[in-house]
């Protein structure tokens, strides 16, 4: 497959939307596999769009506050958005 041959540590840093994806499919994995993802992949938000795509919400808020102000007050993410709007809210 398209990882043919990588360690799932390789996979993880060079896609790491693949490896959610592949989290979810347990036919897939081995035990190893499993909890490796387990102990990168939270249920924190993901942001799926914009120059901090592939980065968890409360990593881009601790580097860059303005950019997590600047998507509170945005038409798209309001009406579009509503997990992330959640999310926004729980930030401290």
């Amino acid at each position: 497959g398209k990882f043919k041959r990588k360690t799932i540590e390789e996979v993880f840093v060079s896609d790491p939307g693949y490896c959610r994806w592949h989290k979810n499919q347990p036919n897939l994995l081995n035990d190893t596999m499993l909890k490796f993802l387990e102990s990168k992949l939270t249920d924190d938000y993901v942001m799926n769009f914009g120059k901090y795509k592939n980065r968890k919400l409360k990593t881009v808020h601790a580097l860059d506050p303005n950019y997590t102000n600047w998507l509170r007050k945005n038409e798209f993410v309001f009406e579009k958005c509503p997990r992330l709007v959640k999310e926004l809210r729980e930030l401290h």
